[in-house]
This record gives structure tokens, sequence and C-alpha cells, in this order.
């Protein structure tokens, strides 16, 4: 029976109250949801919806995937703040979801790392058992096999095995924020005025007098 490839374990089991063994695919779903007290609520719901998602959106995280770049666009309009407000300018309309779906500026992406992070440990303090436990249960025979309860353990295990995967990953971005390019640098390099190793080629400008 095909139960949807697109269907996570979690969702199989809910809905048809077994695991596809065939094709298991353990995951997380994850909500995020545009505060509606933001100042700029109204302009990024907008954005938002001209590149199909809405204010509440939902996406797939998997054991050693890096999150979908939706996603991370989500996340970096949600957290844009302060001087990198001037992007929602309607001169960008055009560009602005494109500029979401890379990094935008480092206390940008340190607001996003910092956030995920904190809803990643949250995450995982929620649930009753951890997954060092988990793999015991399986490993030790406690569960019999094909049981509910079996199936169910499996499925808690790949939802915190994703959740744990998502928290590495953004602990590992956080700190190299350093090294990765913002939008800052990407428009001067279009400019010509940095080069491809992020430096000026303006600087004989000014030692020649020239500005």
């Amino acid at each position: 029976m095909d139960y949807g490839p697109e269907k996570l374990d979690n969702a199989v089991l809910l809905d048809h109250g077994i695991m596809d063994a065939s094709n298991p695919k353990g995951g997380y779903s994850l909500t995020l949801s545009l505060p509606e007290d933001d100042r700029y609520y109204a302009d990024k719901l907008d954005i938002l919806e001209r590149n199909g998602l809405s204010g509440s959106s939902s996406f797939i995280i998997m054991r050693g995937q890096e999150p979908p770049m939706e996603m991370m666009g989500f996340l970096r309009l949600m957290q844009l703040s302060g001087s990198d407000c001037f992007l929602l300018e309607s001169i960008f309309e055009a560009e602005v979801w494109d500029f979401m779906c890379n990094p935008v500026s480092e206390p940008n992406e340190a607001a996003v790392c910092q956030a995920m992070m904190d809803g990643a440990k949250e995450a995982l303090a929620g649930y009753c058992s951890t997954i060092d436990e988990d793999l015991a249960l399986l490993r030790d025979g406690q569960l019999a096999s094909g049981s509910r309860e079996e199936m169910a353990v499996k499925v808690r295990l790949g939802e915190k095995e994703a959740v744990d995967s998502l928290l590495g990953y953004f602990e590992g971005r956080a700190t190299d924020l350093k090294a990765l390019e913002y939008y800052q640098d990407r428009r001067l390099k279009r400019l010509g005025l940095l080069d491809e190793d992020g430096k000026t080629t303006y600087d004989s400008f000014f030692k020649d007098g020239i500005a």
C-alpha cells in the first residue's frame, strides 16, 4: 500500500496504525509562525504569501540533512530587525525572497541560530525519554517485535534524532558565522567593489587620491 511518499513515520502511524517497514521515514514536522506583534508583520506576511508560504508554515526535518532552503528563508525573514529591515522596502520587492534564502547579516544569522538552538533543546526536553534510552529499549529486546509499543518508540526516536541533528547543525553554524557571506558582501561583489576573496577593489582609489 502507498501511504504517501511525503508522509513521515509519525503521520503513517497516526493515520493507519502501522509503520511502513519497506520505506521508513523518520523525521520531524516543524511549524514556524510569524509573530503577529512583529512591527513589520504585514510586510513579512506579504513576502511569504507571494512565495507560496503562509504566516504559519511547516517544514520537514530529517536526520543528517540540512534545513530546507525555504525554512531558512522563513527564519531569516522572521528574525529580520533593526537596520536589516531596509530590505523590506518596495524597491526590493522582486528580490527580497532571494535575499532571505541566503545569509542576510551576521546579527540576523546569529539570531536564527540562537532561536533554533533554543527551540530544539526545548523540543527534546519535552520527550519522556532520551535518544540513548530509546536505543536501549530497541536494542535490548524489551519490546515485542512489531508491537504498537515498538513502533511508537521507533517513531519517537526518529523525531528526536531529527531534532538533535537540527540542533547540531545550528550549533555548528553559530560557530562559523564569520566565514559566511552576507548580503552586503554579495552586493559589493556584484558592483565589482569586492573580489572573490572578499578584498576591496577600491582601496587604490583612496591611496592614489582619486576618491
